[in-house]
């Protein structure tokens, strides 16, 4: 079932176009599947990182649309984007709402293997993310993913 959904879900994409993202209540209308088994494939996809899920602005969203989206927990995904994309969202544009670690070279030993975990990270509020991106990308050349974990490897150092 997941294959056909997937499937679908591209389907629908290469109908939007070429995009940095897309809005999932617009993918949804296209694929015309159930509901719980979309989100559910969503969900998926971004578990084993075909995609990406982002969050963004929904003010001036009807309810209607607003619950088109999908929502996990205390997060409301608004859009998604493919992880090949080359360029960061913008200003104007959702911003991300996970980040993934490294994934470990299996060249490695056992013992230096990285761990994939997600960080959400909760109640920033959208001007504060914006300007920590903006510094991020204007002062050192670094994707806040980049820095966020210069800092938890800063503070780690720091603490021994």
């Amino acid at each position: 079932m997941r294959k056909k959904v997937e499937h679908k879900i591209n389907q629908a994409v290469a109908e939007l176009g070429r995009l940095e993202y897309y809005r999932i209540d617009k993918v949804r209308e296209k694929t015309q599947t159930i509901r719980k088994v979309f989100d559910k494939t969503i969900l998926d996809m971004a578990r084993v990182g075909t995609i990406e899920l982002l969050d963004g602005d929904t003010t001036g969203m009807n309810p209607s649309e607003i619950g088109n989206l999908i929502r996990y927990g205390d997060l409301l995904h608004v859009y998604f984007k493919f992880p090949d994309a080359e360029t960061e969202p913008e200003a104007q544009q959702p911003q991300k709402a996970t980040m993934r670690a490294a994934k470990p070279k299996s060249a490695e030993p056992e013992s230096s293997k990285t761990e994939n975990i997600e960080i959400v990270l909760l109640e920033i509020e959208p001007e504060i993310w914006q300007s920590f991106v903006e510094l991020c990308q204007g002062r050192e050349d670094k994707a806040p993913v980049q820095k966020i974990r210069e800092m938890i490897r800063d503070y780690i150092k720091g603490g021994m």
